[in-house]
Parts: C-alpha cells; structure tokens; sequence
C-alpha cells in the first residue's frame, strides 16, 4: 500500500522530467533547423554573389545580347537632331544672303540698262514721227502750191467759150484709163493722177471684170488698210483737202483715217468712171446718241440709185443708200 503510494508520488516526477527532456529536445531539432536553414542562406548568398562577381567573359548569350543592345540604344556622343536642323537652317540663310548680295547689283544694272534702252527708242520714235510730221507738211506745202497753179490755170482756161473748153477737155493731159468713155483721167494734180492708176490696176484688170466688180475690189482694198491717226491729218482744211489727204493716204503705205480713206476713194471711183463721185466730212449721230466727226464717199451708183460707200464699216459700207445716217455736212473748204 505504501509502495504504490510512493509510486503514484513518484510518477508525476517522472512524467515531468519526460515532458522537460521532450521540450528539450523540440528545442534543440529547432535551432538545429534553424541552423541548417542559415546554413542554406549563407550557401546561397554565397553563391548569387559569386555569379554575380564572375569575369564578363563567363556571361551568358543572352546577358550579352541584351547588354549589345542596351548599348546600341545609347547614344555615343552624337549631335542632337535640333542642332543639325538648325545648322542647315543657318547655313541656308547664309547662303541665300551671299548669292543676293552677288545678283543684286547685276540686277539693278540690268534695270538700268533696260532703262536707258527704253529711253532710246523713245527718243529715235519721236525723231521718226517728228521727221514724218516734217515730210508730210513739206508734201502738203508742194501739193497745195501744184494745185493753185493748176486751179488757177483751170480759172484761167473756164473764162473762155464752152466750146474751146469741151476742146480742152478732150486733149486735157493726165493718164490712161480704159475705165471712161475719152480714155484719160485726171484729178488736177500729176502725181495723184500716177497713184490713183498705179493702185487701181494693181487691184483689178479691164479684161476680166466688170466695172461693177472691179470698184467693189478697189473699195475692199481701202476698207481694209491699216487705219493711223496722223497729227497732221487730223482734220481737213482748205478748198484742195481732198487731194491733200489722197496723197497722203498713198505716201503712208495706203494707211490714215477716215478722211484719207474717203479722199482716195473718191479719185479712184472717178477713175472707174463715177464721175459725180464726192467726199465729203459729215458730222454723224452715233448710236449711243452722241456726234462725231466722220467722211464718207456720196456717188450715183450704175443703176442710177444715190449712194455712199463708207470704209470704216468694211465690206457693209460698200454702196449702201445715202440715207444711212443722221448727218450733216461740214463744208471745210471755206476754213
């Protein structure tokens, strides 16, 4: 009775020191675990570091790849882009600069060149026209003497009888014309009686036409000269105006205005045989409602009606009626 006791007081002793050796030994299986796992750590720092300390020769391919092309991507001590766009800019300016301050001065002597050869032409026109104003009136002058001499000489011959002036009439001199009845035509003055035949036979012929179509060729190739406004043309005067601006219609190479064109005309129909043929300056009423000066030819056509031909309307003046317009005739023989 008193063993068991004992052993029953013994027990827990026994059963403590086992619970004590047991934690002992949870202690030690940790901290050797512990230790082990420290042991592994420092294992593997160890050998990180040792990789990480290895010669770059021992680098793997794909460490050196990726190294190339970090590298690449560096820049390597290169220009920045901005500053070669602006170097080209600048060096364009300069550029541009240098070749202006070249050009320039040969420009300016162009221009001035170009001017001077502008002022010498003007210079030479004028001297040309003023030559020109210079023979026409020195033409006029010798004109206008030759026809009073003739008119006074024809004044001379009408005092006497009709019939020694019919007589006169018929042996009276000028030149051939196969377009009237006695074969001569004259206008008073020898050198337009020459031009008024020289250009009437060089637009038609006797033998191949008409009388009819022969005047319309002569009027077409007045209508259509070069129309030229002369200051010494610009209006008539005097009694012998109309063989005045005859002559100087031919002598300007068949050119000149409407009174010139109006005066040749009227010669050249008398020579086709339109012996009534007239020029005459009117003062018109254009349609715009205003009036203007102006000349036309007034002639009896062949089938007896009363007509004018007036060049400035080209091909649509030849013979149209004498009534075509509201006009009045200006009388410039009395100026």
């Amino acid at each position: 009775m008193n063993r068991d006791v004992e052993n029953t007081q013994e027990r827990p002793v026994i059963q403590t020191r086992r619970n004590a050796h047991v934690r002992d030994s949870a202690r030690e299986r940790r901290s050797a675990d512990e230790s082990s796992q420290a042991r592994r750590s420092g294992a593997r720092r160890s050998s990180s570091s040792s990789r990480t300390r290895q010669h770059p020769s021992r680098r793997t391919a794909t460490q050196a790849n990726h190294h190339t092309s970090r590298s690449a991507q560096r820049p390597r001590g290169g220009v920045p882009v901005a500053v070669v766009l602006i170097l080209l800019v600048l060096a364009a300016g300069v550029a541009a600069f240098v070749t202006f301050s070249i050009l320039s001065p040969r420009v300016e002597e162009a221009q001035k060149e170009a001017t001077a050869a502008k002022s010498q032409i003007s210079t030479l026109t004028q001297q040309l026209a003023n030559q020109s104003k210079n023979n026409s009136t020195t033409s006029d002058s010798s004109s206008k003497s030759d026809s009073d001499k003739k008119e006074s000489s024809s004044s001379s011959s009408s005092s006497s009888s009709s019939s020694s002036s019919s007589s006169a009439a018929s042996t009276q001199e000028g030149v051939d014309d196969p377009w009237t009845k006695s074969g001569k035509y004259t206008s008073g003055d020898t050198v337009l009686d020459g031009e008024v035949k020289a250009f009437v036979d060089s637009k038609v012929s006797k033998d191949s036409m008409s009388r009819e179509d022969a005047t319309l060729e002569v009027y077409k190739g007045i209508a259509w000269s070069d129309y030229v406004e002369r200051d010494s043309a610009q209006k008539p005067k005097g009694k012998n105006w109309r063989s005045e601006f005859a002559r100087m219609y031919y002598e300007n190479s068949c050119s000149g205005n409407c009174y010139e064109f109006a005066a040749f005309l009227m010669y050249c129909l008398q020579y086709l045989g339109y012996d009534d043929a007239t020029a005459e300056g009117l003062l018109i009423e254009f349609e715009s409602g205003s009036w203007g000066d102006h000349a036309v030819v007034f002639v009896t056509n062949t089938d007896g009606s009363k007509c004018m031909c007036d060049t400035a309307r080209g091909t649509n003046g030849y013979m149209i009626s004498a009534n075509s317009y509201n006009m009045k005739v200006q009388d410039f023989t009395s100026e």
